[in-house]
């Protein structure tokens, strides 16, 4: 009985330290000076998703990310993309490309300004930065990653509802 008494608080302890020790990663990347960065990372945490990938984003004309995400498409990743209406008026060859390699292209009445995306539920990348080739070359923007778990849960549920 001691030695239960005795073992009982530091595997306590030693549970509750596991909590306190876990920790969140998280990156920000300043465009355009680290636009080659940010957009490797991107590409990236594409190629590596398995399960899901949810993107939410004003306006997307950037060819690069839009052959990755059919490639994940093509391997089977769940890909859904969320574009504005209005936008995806002026661009409608992007989002029928999209549609014609299995992705799902959804377009909610309201005006959609969100720029986010979420890999396997486990990565998000979120700010000011449209996926396009000028937020990338030409404007000030950041973008930030992040494993934080509350945040990408959040997400997921608000964008479902879209």
């Amino acid at each position: 009985m001691k030695k239960i008494l005795l073992i009982l608080p530091l595997l306590l302890i030693s549970l509750y330290s596991k909590n306190l020790t876990s920790t969140i990663n998280s990156e920000i990347y300043l465009l355009p000076s680290q636009a080659n960065i940010a957009k490797d990372e991107i590409l990236d945490l594409i190629k590596n998703s398995n399960d899901e990938i949810i993107i939410a984003i004003y306006n997307f004309s950037y060819k690069k990310l839009q052959k990755e995400l059919i490639k994940a498409a093509k391997r089977g990743v769940n890909v859904t993309i969320i574009l504005d209406e209005e936008k995806n008026s002026k661009n409608k060859k992007f989002s029928k490309t999209l549609k014609n390699n299995s992705i799902i292209v959804k377009i909610p009445k309201e005006k959609m300004h969100l720029k986010l995306a979420l890999f396997d539920q486990k990565y998000a990348i979120l700010g000011s930065a449209n996926w396009t080739k000028e937020s990338f070359s030409e404007n000030i923007e950041f973008i930030l990653k992040t494993d934080e778990k509350k945040i990408i849960f959040k997400i997921r549920n608000e964008l479902l509802k879209l």
